[in-house]
């Protein structure tokens, strides 16, 4: 909703407009404001909640709590995305605020501390889905129920050491040290609330949306690169994916376009110069829906994406 849709004025020119000029001086990007809104969100409601089932623990609290945070998984893990990308949103003014408020969210909202910034980032950003991929497709019969609960089975159970290896491997000990010590010390943080301070506000509070969380990112990924060119299996581009015909398929395609482009910002600048004309286009007319499908284009040198609606018979 912009502006003029709010009816309002009241609300509209003494509380929303007051506060959109705060907030733009909170977050590093003015785009960015509704990151601040969602901070003060989690902090208003989840923060609170999760406290008081630890002081006052009721079930239906519990469940309510759990629904609500639930609700909240997917926003804050975009919000997360775009922190551990950016190295942070908020503006230097605000530096201590967005180093530590992901210490204190991230548990709550199913995360270990600093795990989706190793893993994501600095690891399989780095091997693209490719062969030396912890949490590579590759190896997996993508259409059986089998594999993919094996690949599910073994992110939850392993991570906390197949992670620290990898990064061993790669001759990056201090990555290897840091990615340990911050998944086993929030195991330790774990248990020590499930076994000394509360058993059943941590397991609602820490232990189901760590659980859900990371079947929601394994069955992601898994989905994200269920195609694989077997050619070049660590290729951002032969293996990328558009979803057709779902309700999400006017967002979905960007979603996948600016992962495959920070994934290799490099490569994507020369392909798009030197091969094709990749045009971008999102949701902006309210009610609007467009579908897409995936249009492949081959030359000389490899193949590039590029995106259509699905009223168009070409690709442009």
């Amino acid at each position: 909703m912009d502006l003029p849709d709010i009816k309002n004025t009241f609300f509209r020119d003494n509380i929303v407009r007051p506060y959109t000029k705060w907030a733009r001086t909170v977050v590093r990007n003015e785009v960015d404001v509704v990151m601040v809104t969602h901070l003060l969100l989690y902090s208003c409601t989840t923060l609170p909640s999760a406290i008081y089932l630890f002081y006052n623990f009721h079930w239906w609290h519990a469940i309510l709590h759990g629904v609500m945070q639930g609700w909240y998984a997917g926003a804050y893990t975009l919000l997360k995305h775009q922190h551990i990308h950016a190295r942070g949103v908020l503006s230097k003014k605000y530096a201590v605020v967005d180093e530590l408020f992901p210490y204190v969210l991230d548990p709550l909202m199913g995360h270990t501390w600093n795990s989706y910034y190793f893993h994501h980032v600095k690891h399989h950003h780095v091997e693209g889905n490719g062969p030396n991929d912890l949490s590579s497709t590759v190896r997996y019969q993508r259409d059986d129920v089998w594999d993919f609960l094996k690949y599910v089975g073994r992110f939850y159970f392993l991570i906390w050491f197949d992670l620290p290896r990898y990064f061993l491997r790669t001759r990056k000990p201090m990555m290897a040290l840091k990615a340990g010590g911050c998944e086993i010390g929030n195991y330790a943080f774990l248990y020590f609330l499930f076994n000394y301070v509360n058993t059943r506000a941590t397991i609602f509070v820490f232990l189901i949306p760590l659980s859900l969380m990371r079947l929601a990112l394994m069955t992601g990924n898994w989905g994200q690169h269920a195609l694989v060119d077997e050619l070049e299996p660590d290729s951002d581009f032969r293996s990328s994916i558009t979803l057709i015909d779902v309700p999400v398929s006017y967002s979905r395609p960007w979603t996948d376009v600016f992962i495959m482009l920070t994934s290799n910002r490099a490569t994507a600048t020369a392909t798009m110069t030197a091969t094709t004309r990749l045009t971008i286009l999102t949701h902006s007319a309210i009610g609007a829906s467009i579908q897409w499908r995936s249009c492949p284009r081959r030359n000389s040198t490899q193949t590039s994406m590029l995106w259509c609606s699905t009223t168009s018979t070409t690709c442009s």
